[in-house]
């Protein structure tokens, strides 16, 4: 009655934490058509990117990976 199940599926297998540089400007690109541009920053080393074009403002709020804190594919 003790006898604990066996795990049929084992735990999930998960990446490695990727870092995000977060949004600190944002607008649409009038030049080129509607299209969203944004600057970012990373918090944790200080990284700051240019301007960088998206299509849908969802893109831009998940943030991109900061190249500095993601060298050698992880933290």
């Amino acid at each position: 009655m003790g006898a604990r199940q066996q795990d049929l599926f084992g735990k999930p297998a998960r990446g490695k934490r990727r870092w995000r540089a977060h949004v600190i400007d944002a607008g649409i690109n009038p030049c080129i058509g509607p299209q969203h541009i944004a600057k970012f920053s990373c918090q944790r080393c200080q990284w700051a990117s240019d301007w960088e074009a998206f299509e849908t403002i969802g893109a831009i709020k998940r943030g991109i990976p900061c190249p500095k804190c993601n060298v050698g594919g992880g933290a």
